[in-house]
């Protein structure tokens, strides 16, 4: 016998341990003895009778529930059990509120916190209503865009998308009393990150991990994000292998499986914690494709499971559901089984799932192209097709100007000597390396910039 998440021993009362009976009675329920040391042996209580009177009585005035407190007796000692239910609505102790995590209690504060209490109220995250937001303010493009994908799949009923858009949303359940949810901003909204800074995606492609060579950044409703960022991913980021078969068939060969791809990344962005402030991150490798995301799994599924058959818990369901509809997720329960089916398909390793606090990591490994084998892609077709350099603008101009005059030229001061954003500029630099007029040689503080 030990102690755990539902038992606790103390050899003396003392008020403080009002807030273990607040951390049962907020997680699953437990049992407090007092008069029982480290070891589970009793050594008696004092003044028990006492203690049946006040202990109750406490938890009543200040906790404000009633628990069985009972006097009970071990080797002819005695010694006092109080044993708590869990409450479905939460319980605080001074103001603050108290959670079990195996043997140990503690308070929550920040997005724990936040957490906690939305789903002590029945809801999720996505459930919470934007009051700033109106249904006018939501994006026509974004409707048109899910009944269109909607009426392909066939997963709704063509009655069910004749409506006004705020019934739409209703029937999707992305309003409370006609005020547009969390979960309906993200999906209807076009600039959704006005109200939650993470709701974008972050897409970079590296030689090392200290050497990034360019990067997106994909913002919008997660319809749109969605398409951009798998269109980014198909095109952009990854390049395709040729060899030939018998001498005269050419073959063209992704180095990852583009459906395993798919569901990484729709995964990360349907089941993503958009409580914690940061963004849904993808890496691509020549050999590897690694997507971060903030969500860690629920606490009945673990990283063995994620090969087996298992319950679908999805952390945002109305999310998962609307894009369900339109054939973003094809399937509830099934998407990391997919994954691994895929990657065996396709004859690469299993993929790697990782978790590290809240965040949760996939990275897949992907084929390596043989010597005979050359690659082929739309940043190599660019390459060989950019523009004259008059026909690239005035702001492209200068910027090749000033890293032919100053190689070691930094974003910052591209930013100071144009007067524009460090976004901009690192937008207008990843279009130059994609048209293959500059390429960074080295590491991003100590490389150098080079005209092709």
């Amino acid at each position: 016998m030990a102690e755990d998440q539902n038992t606790e021993w103390k050899e003396q009362w003392r008020d403080e341990y009002l807030k273990t009976v607040c951390a049962f009675a907020n997680t699953n329920g437990g049992t407090l003895d007092v008069g029982r040391n480290d070891l589970g042996t009793v050594i008696g209580v004092q003044n028990p009778g006492r203690l049946l009177e006040d202990i109750p009585s406490k938890l009543r005035n200040i906790l404000g529930i009633t628990v069985d407190v009972r006097l009970l007796k071990e080797n002819n000692l005695p010694f006092i059990r109080i044993s708590v239910n869990g409450y479905h609505n939460p319980i605080s102790y001074r103001n603050q509120y108290y959670r079990r995590s195996g043997s140990t209690t503690s308070a929550l504060t920040g997005n724990d916190l936040n957490q906690f209490l939305i789903d002590k109220f029945g809801l999720t995250w996505e459930d919470v209503i934007v009051p700033d937001v109106k249904i006018s303010d939501l994006s026509l493009g974004a409707f048109d865009l899910f009944r269109k994908k909607a009426r392909q799949k066939k997963r709704i009923s063509p009655e069910a998308l004749n409506v006004d858009n705020l019934e739409l949303l209703d029937k999707l359940k992305l309003v409370k009393n006609d005020q547009i949810t969390r979960a309906g901003v993200l999906l209807f909204h076009d600039a959704p990150e006005r109200y939650f800074t993470n709701a974008f995606t972050k897409i970079g492609f590296f030689a090392t991990d200290a050497d990034l060579l360019y990067h997106d950044i994909v913002e919008g409703n997660l319809f749109s994000q969605l398409d951009k960022v798998l269109d980014f991913l198909f095109t952009k980021y990854t390049k395709a292998y040729i060899r030939y078969e018998g001498g005269v068939q050419r073959i063209e060969e992704m180095p990852f499986p583009r459906e395993a791809m798919r569901e990484v990344v729709t995964n990360a962005i349907v089941h993503k914690d958009y409580s914690i402030p940061a963004t849904t991150q993808i890496r691509v490798y020549d050999d590897k494709f690694i997507v971060y995301n903030d969500g860690k799994l629920p606490d009945s599924i673990t990283i063995d499971m994620l090969n087996q058959s298992h319950r679908s818990i999805p952390r945002n369901p109305n999310i998962a559901n609307t894009l369900f509809l339109t054939g973003g997720i094809e399937s509830w329960g099934r998407g990391t089984n997919q994954v691994f089916a895929e990657c065996a398909k396709y004859g690469i390793g299993a993929p790697v799932f990782e978790t590290k606090g809240t965040m949760v990591s996939c990275t897949i490994y992907g084929r390596r192209p043989s010597l005979s084998e050359k690659t082929v892609g739309k940043e190599s077709e660019k390459g060989r097709k950019r523009p004259s350099e008059k026909m690239l603008g005035k702001t492209k101009s200068k910027i090749l100007s000033f890293i032919r005059n100053e190689p070691e030229i930094t974003i910052g001061e591209l930013s100071k000597k144009l007067n524009l954003t460090t976004r901009t500029i690192e937008r207008h630099l990843s279009t130059l390396q994609e048209q293959s007029y500059v390429q960074r040689v080295g590491g991003r503080k100590e490389g150098h910039w080079e005209i092709l």
